[in-house]
């Protein structure tokens, strides 16, 4: 294994940038979840160490790594950036743009970079495996939809969105036998906090819940090429049950609901809070707010936070309903369940708390045998589900068109670009 100049990447490259991961200067929003199982990961992070204690380099290939329980999902968490291997000289000598000039150590090297233009990546000879294909592509803010692009001949794989697929998911359409779809690991969903009024009552999350129409949001607003959401695992999660449904749209019973409650005759104000500026209104969450409106007679106050920084900002203030996406950064329901429900959970948004949620995420945390992992986190959401914790609404789907030319092209549910197991038809490397 060496960088793309040829320098060895050994053990202590490893160690060094996990090092770097959790210098608290670089202040990351993501290290501290993705590595922070480590001993003495978090003590470095939060400014209380100046070594990780849990790495030690036994060797030049051989780093020895010591994680706080035995978690199964260790491994797969560590395929995330946080995670991965840069050379000590090149950033320590490139200063704030060693990025534009870096030494790789995966399949592909930066060539070159025009803002808002292209970013051109060449085969990196050094490389394990060297790949196949010599250079890539990636086109930015380039003029015309991705789909006329395509039709042009200017991409050989461009990314779809539900707008435009529908033309091409057509039997008849040109491209249709071009098109590749998969379900994501992606959920679309508002989070409710359980702790502060009036989400603290049940009966007032169901009554949230059972107001919304997905159906007529998804025909409006996605022309009817994403999936309603009646979960929070999306269907290409390890995990995902069908058996496990939140409450359908139901006005009658949702006013019911909001009636028993103990707000009935005293609501207080809901502060609904989303991504952006203000600026411009949104009309999916226009459309959450008038369904609140029409089916339960209240009131919602929209609040906006910056796009840029709006998990960081959520996760530091006190909020009531929280509008989310999440997309998986592995394939294990912990980075699900756990991350977003876990009363300590990284990106709980909302602040909601459970105490039976809390056990049963924990148990799955170290629990070794794959099967009873999975029902712990079946048995998390069951319980996520009855106590209105969350509404899902959407799970996203992937689109894309692929030249067939690009052989061995997948297009999986975590929109990973498998390049390195990419090819070009004979006859087409021109």
């Amino acid at each position: 294994m060496t960088f793309q100049s040829g320098k060895p990447l050994t053990a202590e490259d490893v160690r060094y940038s996990w090092e770097r991961a959790a210098d608290p200067a670089l202040d990351s929003q993501t290290a501290d979840s993705y590595l922070g199982d480590i001993v003495g990961f978090k003590e470095k992070f939060n400014g209380e160490a100046a070594q990780i204690s849990g790495l030690e380099v036994i060797d030049e290939h051989t780093l020895q790594v010591t994680i706080d329980e035995p978690k199964p999902y260790f491994l797969a968490k560590l395929t995330y950036p946080a995670s991965f291997v840069v050379d000590r000289e090149n950033v320590e000598s490139g200063g704030e743009d060693w990025v534009f000039d870096p030494n790789a150590s995966g399949p592909y090297g930066l060539r070159d970079y025009t803002e808002e233009e292209a970013i051109v990546f060449e085969r990196n000879p050094n490389y394990h495996t060297p790949v196949e294909i010599e250079y890539v592509v990636y086109l930015i803010d380039h003029p015309g939809s991705h789909l006329s692009i395509f039709e042009a001949g200017r991409a050989d794989v461009v990314h779809l969105n539900p707008f435009t697929v529908q033309e091409v998911d057509h039997p008849d359409h040109a491209l249709h036998e071009q098109l590749h779809t998969t379900t994501s690991m992606c959920t679309s969903m508002i989070m409710l906090n359980n702790t502060i009024p009036p989400m603290d009552d049940p009966l007032v999350r169901e009554a949230l819940v059972r107001s919304i129409d997905r159906d007529l949001m998804i025909e409006n607003f996605y022309n009817n090429m994403e999936v309603p959401a009646f979960s929070i695992l999306p269907p290409a999660m390890p995990g995902h049950s069908d058996q496990l449904t939140l409450a359908s749209y139901d006005p009658q019973a949702a006013r019911a609901a909001l009636a028993e409650s103990s707000y009935a005759d005293d609501l207080p104000l809901i502060v609904y809070t989303a991504r952006g500026y203000g600026d411009e209104e949104d009309p999916r969450t226009n459309a959450i707010i008038n369904m609140w409106r029409e089916n339960l007679g209240i009131e919602v106050e929209v609040e906006y936070l910056d796009p840029d920084h709006f998990s960081q900002q959520a996760v530091q203030q006190e909020n009531q309903v929280v509008s989310f996406g999440w997309c998986a950064d592995y394939p294990d329901p912990e980075n699900f369940l756990d991350l977003l429900f876990h009363s300590q959970g990284g990106f709980n948004l909302s602040g909601y708390s459970n105490p039976g949620v809390d056990a049963l995420l924990e148990q799955a945390r170290y629990e070794q045998d794959p099967a009873m992992r999975l029902g712990l986190y079946q048995q998390a959401e069951a319980l996520l589900l009855e106590d209105f914790a969350v509404m899902t609404i959407m799970y996203w789907n992937n689109f894309a068109l692929a030249d067939p030319k690009v052989q061995g092209f997948v297009l999986g549910p975590m929109s990973v670009p498998y390049l390195h197991l990419l090819s070009l038809s004979p006859g087409s490397a021109e």
